[in-house]
């Protein structure tokens, strides 16, 4: 299509990544038009296009094909892992980092989550009745190290009833993923889209999840999330909190609705100082590195691993009543 001609500079940034990658991704985007606001005119490549629909801060979104000629600079980062253990900042500041050096500007994240543009009648289109919060109970296959015990979702979801809270499990139903299904829940694994989970999560009075999208979501809607996190990633690499060390940067304004991120960095041998970023499980010490080996005796069958299993159920009900008391 053809675009209206400006005298800002046409840039093109691309990300392939995932959804929760993107999200986060958002920021930068959104930090530099406001840091520079008649420089660039900016152009998006990459997946996910929902999460970039109705962004203000963009010209157009591309997708796979995009125009040859434009100055063209990459958001996905080479090692997010050696990232976020040579230095504690938060995931989203290392987006500013690297798109700093590609323009050779100084860039720093202004708000401390990503930036999300619903309309106003996706707003009004809410497919569940609230209140509700909503359950992210599974996640990628080949990223089983970052999933909590079955038994353990269906057990805080009942301990949720007890407590009058209706609960709306979403996931994606596509190759790759799980989602194990709980009872007593508005199902809408695999019914929803990207941008329809989206509305629900922006809808929901909290959202308790894995390290995954949802996190992310919940946090560029400011609103309360708690993530199970066990010990495979550090807190200051993901965590939506004001921490003493600022890890957001000294210009980031306060996280308005900071999450509990439930980790357990320092309890285990594995995790003594950092995350393991350990991605899969094994029953025997195969000499992966990338594989967790130190599994819970009690979650065998489906193979947690034991800073997983440290979470329980329990811990994370009284965390649900005591975010409840404050809405």
């Amino acid at each position: 299509m053809p675009l209206e001609r400006t005298d800002k500079q046409p840039i093109l940034l691309t990300h392939w990544r995932a959804p929760g990658d993107t999200i986060c991704a958002t920021s930068v985007v959104r930090d530099l038009a406001l840091s520079y606001p008649d420089r660039f005119e900016i152009h998006i490549a990459g997946a996910c296009g929902a999460i970039w629909e109705n962004n203000p801060h963009i010209a157009h979104f591309w997708g796979a094909e995009f125009p040859a000629g434009m100055p063209r600079m990459e958001l996905t980062l080479e090692n997010p892992q050696a990232e976020a253990t040579r230095i504690q900042f938060h995931y989203l500041t290392s987006f500013h980092r690297r798109l700093s050096a590609q323009l050779g500007l100084n860039l720093e994240l202004l708000k401390p989550y990503g930036d999300l543009h619903l309309t106003e009648i996706e707003k009004s289109h809410v497919p569940v009745d609230d209140p509700y919060w909503v359950v992210v109970a599974g996640g990628k296959t080949s990223n089983r190290a970052k999933l909590w015990p079955t038994r353990y979702w269906q057990n805080l979801v009942d301990q949720m009833a007890t407590q009058g809270i209706q609960v709306v499990q979403i996931g994606a139903q596509l190759p790759g993923h799980t989602h194990p299904r709980l009872s007593g829940v508005v199902d809408l694994v695999g019914q929803t889209t990207l941008r329809e989970a989206l509305v629900v999560i922006s809808n929901a009075s909290g959202v308790i999840c894995p390290v995954t999208f949802a996190m992310h979501a919940a946090a560029a809607f400011q609103k309360p999330c708690i993530v199970i996190a066990g010990g495979r990633e550090p807190w200051w690499w993901e965590a939506y909190t004001n921490s003493p060390g600022g890890h957001f940067g000294k210009k980031c304004e306060p996280v308005r609705v900071p999450h509990h991120f439930l980790h357990t960095i320092g309890r285990l041998n594995c995790c003594e100082k950092d995350g393991c970023w350990k991605t899969n499980v094994s029953p025997d010490n195969d000499h992966d590195t990338r594989k967790c080996t130190n599994l819970s005796p009690e979650c065998l069958t489906e193979r947690v691993p034991q800073c997983m299993a440290l979470l329980s159920p329990h811990f994370v009900s009284k965390v649900v009543s005591e975010v409840k008391s404050t809405l």
